[in-house]
């Protein structure tokens, strides 16, 4: 099945959307700062310094938010927090390539991310 995810896959994200993760992405994404990307990269490698893990999937960014910034930011952190033996996997998509900034909860789950 081609939307099916292996039962061994185990998924993670490494920090609540607060604080100065929240900080550091805001500025990032709105005020077109990477800056602080790398430190919150280093910061996310030394939390899961003690796992097993042999791939990263970015969430994918809009080709609008692309152009906008001028660069992605879900690959960044990934280039950054990639292991020699950890493989970058580009397999999800956006369901209809909108943003999600100022959508409500029904209109995120419409544009949910599909894996590919």
């Amino acid at each position: 099945m081609k939307n099916r995810i292996d039962t061994n896959t185990s998924i993670l994200a490494p920090f609540f959307y607060a604080g100065a993760i929240r900080d550091a992405i805001r500025a990032a994404k709105f005020a077109r700062d990477p800056r602080g990307l790398k430190i919150m990269a280093a910061q996310i490698r030394q939390k899961i310094a003690h796992l097993q893990f042999d791939t990263i999937v970015p969430i994918p960014t809009t080709a609008e938010r692309l152009n906008a910034r001028g660069f992605n930011l879900p690959d960044i952190i990934a280039d950054e927090i990639k292991r020699d033996d950890t493989a970058i996997v580009h397999a999800l998509a956006r369901n209809n390539g909108q943003t999600q900034y100022g959508t409500d909860t029904h209109q995120r789950l419409a544009n949910a991310l599909t894996v590919c």
